[in-house]
C-alpha cells in the first residue's frame, strides 16, 4: 500500500519570504471536535504538524496561524523551521504558549476554530507536502 501525501505544487505566484504574501498558497483546515468545559482555562495550544518540501533550495517553510472567530481573524504567524526534502515533524506553538491571545472554550468550537498554513519560499518551484496536521489544547 503506497503512502499519499497532500502536495501543493509550485506553490505560490510570488518570490517573498513572508507569511502575508497575497502571491502564497495558504490552506485552512478546520473541524477538529475539541471539547473544552467551558469554565476552564486555556493554557495553550499546539500545532503538530508533519511536512517536507521537494529542496531546501528558497528556504521553504510553513507559516501557521490560527482563528477563533471562523477565519475573520487570525493570530500571528508561527513559523517552521526550513523543511527538509524527508518528511519531519514540526510543532508549533505548546502546553503553555496561547499564540498572544486570551481562547475560551467557544473560540474552540467548529463554527470558529480554524488552522491557516501558508507555504512560504523564495521561488514559486518549491513543492511542499503535508501528510497530517493535529491541535492538541492544554487547559
Amino acid at each position: 500500500q503506497q503512502k499519499v501525501n497532500a502536495v501543493d505544487m509550485n506553490s505560490g505566484s510570488g518570490k517573498g519570504l513572508a507569511c502575508d504574501d497575497k502571491d502564497k498558497d495558504k490552506h485552512d483546515f478546520y473541524d477538529y471536535f475539541i471539547t473544552i468545559p467551558k469554565e476552564a482555562k486555556i493554557k495553550g495550544v499546539e500545532v503538530k504538524l508533519y511536512a517536507k518540501a521537494d529542496s531546501i533550495v528558497d528556504a521553504p517553510h510553513i507559516c501557521t496561524q490560527l482563528s477563533w472567530d471562523g477565519g475573520q481573524t487570525w493570530t500571528a504567524p508561527n513559523l517552521t523551521n526550513t523543511l527538509t526534502t524527508s518528511l519531519q515533524a514540526y510543532t508549533l506553538g505548546g502546553i503553555l504558549d496561547t499564540w498572544g491571545r486570551t481562547w475560551t472554550s467557544n473560540d474552540l468550537a467548529n463554527n470558529n476554530f480554524k488552522v491557516r498554513l501558508t507555504n512560504v519560499a523564495g521561488s514559486p518551484l518549491r513543492d511542499f507536502s503535508l501528510d497530517w496536521l493535529a491541535v492538541r489544547v492544554s487547559y
